[in-house]
């Protein structure tokens, strides 16, 4: 039943709503992250376009040709679907509706027994602890339907006495229809059908099972005969109608082979398994969830087991073993943490109802503390918007290589490119089909493992580059700039290469007989791994040579307004007019400001002004 003594309850619920609003718009409003959201945009945008299942790789020059058995189709439809009505406001209203599904939810699933404060409280934490993952990919579909079947599972198992077939197949009807659109939607969906079975194994050992002194305590109550027999034909039936999809039987197959696949585990940082401190210090809220969940089942079971078990308790034995499950699973590979974040939370608000119905004080306890978390969460919020990107959204062209792509798409370089890894996605978006992909996110779905690891050495090796560059007759690379990673450095040093083009994002090199009419185009005085010590080179050359100053000059510029907020273009120009002295004053200062403005709030950056001893 819900209380609050705080507000009246019909005020505490617009509260909670407007807290969830608030707070889920603060969580999503940011730029796109990663490339990945291209290339599906580029799927989708193909398939509907073209009315294609995309039964052969069309995308890569690699590849070209190749069965492609697995793609997120119909998700990558939405995407595109979105976007292209909406623009970035499309992943913006997905993304909010995302995560206010989850919310829902998880107030569905303690709506009878807490307070809708309780309420608030679960759903901050388990936003919080998933919202690394929330992003313009088929995973936001995965993770919302996950959470809608394991909260509604939930629900069943504590409400087993439902008689009569009509009431059975109302009440797991819409489970199967979510694990249904589920298998539409992403191949995670096999998650689902563990969760089923997991929880009919929970409903047979309870059936069987009652009446013994310990069944109540540890596996629940029985459910009805009705209900037994409708679980136990919903994980056929979700099963068989789960083979109906885009994909077929491929979803299946795929997928597993993705989760035993040791190639994919190395090259993959999202399949890589993390220590125990690494969990609690990059996770901090999952873990957190994790602990409580965990240690909180473990007290409220101890004190339950000392009083006389007239009821079942929802903190039985099987959400304890859903949470051991993916524990195992999430110290396999941080891709399942927002799923053992998801349980956690399962168990952390059983917990906080059980604190709620046994302590009189706790219910206002909760309330005060619900204010504390939604003023905290609006103030990290608003941190966290400014530290990362001052409340700006859409694309991040200093992680996405949107000025490279109109650089080309200007100057048309011939054939196809070899790149990094991390930018086939955006290229494949824009430049498909005038140019096609070396290779890019789908390296679980087409590329093979040979090929997919000589891609991945070729940014970093130069006789794996130039054996590729000859078998493919490539001669311009797009490079990766990022300040984490910067690929094809061994290009900036080779004569028969030039860069023609520098943003944060990208680089861009050209083989020079190819392009000899591109000199003009040419970096000669910077090399993208140091650009301070290329402006201290250049301008200890320049003493004997003033030309060079002026060529150095004439870089910086062109690499400012590649990247006008850049860390390294702006840097650049503040180191450019400091060395050269009392007559430069002005314009370092200038310089220094603007970057104090895009990038203070780096300590690094602090450091060097400091250093440098500019105002």
């Amino acid at each position: 039943m819900s209380r609050s003594t705080v507000m009246p309850p019909v005020l505490a619920k617009l509260w909670l709503g407007l807290v969830l609003v608030v707070g889920a718009i603060l969580l999503i409003w940011n730029p796109l992250q990663g490339a990945d959201f291209a290339w599906h945009l580029k799927i989708g945008s193909v398939a509907w376009e073209q009315s294609t299942t995309l039964p052969k790789e069309i995308f890569s020059y690699t590849e070209a040709g190749r069965p492609w058995l697995y793609k997120d189709l119909l998700a990558d439809v939405i995407l595109f679907g979105l976007y292209n009505a909406l623009g970035v406001w499309g992943f913006f209203v997905l993304k909010l509706l995302a995560f206010l599904a989850v919310a829902w939810a998880f107030r569905r699933l303690f709506a009878e027994r807490g307070s809708v404060w309780l309420s608030l409280v679960v759903s901050v934490l388990v936003w919080g602890a998933i919202q690394y993952r929330m992003l313009e990919r088929p995973l936001l579909f995965s993770l919302v339907c996950f959470a809608l079947l394991v909260t509604g599972l939930e629900r069943l198992r504590l409400r087993p006495h439902i008689e009569g077939w009509r009431n059975v197949l109302w009440a797991l009807a819409p489970w199967v229809l979510v694990q249904w659109v589920w298998m539409q939607l992403h191949r995670g969906a096999l998650l689902g059908y563990v969760m089923i079975l997991g929880w009919l194994l929970g409903l047979w050992a309870a059936y069987l099972t009652r009446g013994r002194s310990w069944s109540l305590r540890w596996l629940g109550e029985a459910p009805s005969r009705s209900l037994l027999l409708g679980a136990s034909m919903m994980l056929p039936l979700a099963l068989l109608l789960g083979l109906l999809n885009p994909n077929g039987i491929h979803i299946f197959t795929t997928s597993v082979g993705v989760v035993n696949s040791d190639f994919i585990k190395q090259v993959s940082s999202e399949w890589q398994a993390i220590s125990l401190l690494q969990f609690f210090q990059f996770f901090p809220l999952a873990a957190l969830l994790s602990v409580v969940g965990g240690l909180g089942w473990l007290v409220v079971f101890a004190r339950s087991s000392k009083e006389p078990q007239e009821e079942s308790q929802p903190l039985t034995l099987w959400p304890l073993l859903a949470f051991l499950l993916f524990a195992v699973l999430a110290a396999r590979s941080i891709r399942w943490i927002p799923y053992l974040s998801m349980v956690s939370a399962v168990l952390v608000g059983h917990v906080l109802v059980h604190l709620e119905a046994h302590s009189k004080g706790w219910t206002l306890l909760t309330q005060r503390a619900t204010l504390l978390v939604a003023t905290g969460l609006a103030s990290w919020g608003l941190l966290y918007a400014q530290r990362i990107d001052p409340w700006t959204m859409g694309i991040n062209p200093h992680k996405v290589p949107v000025g490279a792509v109109a650089f080309i798409q200007k100057h048309k370089p011939q054939g196809n490119p070899m790149h990094s890894f991390r930018l086939g996605g955006y290229l494949m978006w824009k430049l498909w089909p005038t140019y096609k992909v070396q290779v890019d996110g789908r390296n679980d779905m087409v590329y093979p493992p040979p090929s997919f690891r000589a891609s991945l050495l070729s940014q970093r090796r130069p006789d794996v580059f130039f054996r590729l560059q000859k078998k493919y007759n490539v001669n311009w690379v797009v490079a990766s700039n990022h300040l984490d990673f910067q690929s094809h450095l061994f290009l900036a040093l080779n004569t028969d290469w030039m860069m023609v083009y520098w943003s944060e994002a990208a680089v861009i090199y050209v083989k020079r007989k190819s392009y000899p009419s591109w000199k003009h185009l040419a970096y000669r005085m910077i090399h993208p791994a140091s650009i301070d010590r290329s402006v201290y080179r250049a301008l200890r050359q320049g003493k004997k040579d003033p030309t060079l100053v002026k060529q150095l000059h004439h870089e910086l510029k062109r690499m400012v307004k590649a990247s006008p907020r850049g860390l390294r273009s702006l840097l650049g120009m503040v180191l450019f007019h400091h060395w050269q002295g009392p007559s430069h004053r002005k314009e370092r200062n200038r310089w220094a400001q603007t970057l104090r403005n895009a990038e203070g709030h780096r300590v690094e950056v602090q450091n060097l002004l400091r250093r440098l001893k500019i105002p």
